[in-house]
């Protein structure tokens, strides 16, 4: 069996849940005839009927209500691994806190462009603070970066620090 779709199985146990192609279809956001391509296409991926179809709607065959529950653990875990990709890539997340003075404001955009077309997963925060206190806090390693001349080069105002 090759595999399966995972909005096959999701169409399959919102189904089983509906008992209904038509609210069903309207959960998901097809149209009934979408629906039911779907559905064939699983009924042929696992070689049984999933549903009788009828006048009350759509009820899971016995081959259905077996595979229901293995189908439904699967969507979970398809639903925690995105989770868990989601958890990680906000870990991942990195923060830059940047210090200007008033003569390099009209460069900062320019930087944080540059920037960001490096490091798209890094967060800027910038602050314009009188240049005595950017020094604080450099020195105090609050401040990793900051520019302090009016020639408007990016650069670190501490030797151990490296300008981006």
């Amino acid at each position: 069996m090759k595999g399966i779709d995972i909005k096959l199985l999701r169409a399959f146990i919102t189904l089983a849940e509906n008992k209904s192609y038509s609210h069903a279809a309207k959960t998901l956001f097809l149209t009934q005839p979408a629906l039911s391509k779907q559905i064939q296409t699983l009924e042929k991926l696992t070689g049984g009927n999933l549903f009788l179809r009828g006048r009350h709607g759509a009820t899971l065959t016995d081959f259905g209500t077996l595979l229901f529950a293995k189908a439904n653990a699967l969507l979970q875990s398809h639903i925690d691994f995105l989770d868990y990709a989601k958890e990680l890539t906000a870990q991942r997340q990195e923060k830059i806190a940047l210090g200007f003075g008033i003569s390099s404001f009209h460069k900062v955009p320019i930087w944080i462009n540059r920037f960001h077309q490096q490091f798209p997963q890094c967060d800027v925060v910038i602050n314009q603070l009188p240049s005595s206190v950017q020094m604080k806090m450099l020195l105090d390693g609050s401040l990793p970066l900051f520019n302090n001349n009016s020639q408007g080069d990016a650069g670190s105002g501490h030797p151990g620090r490296k300008p981006y």
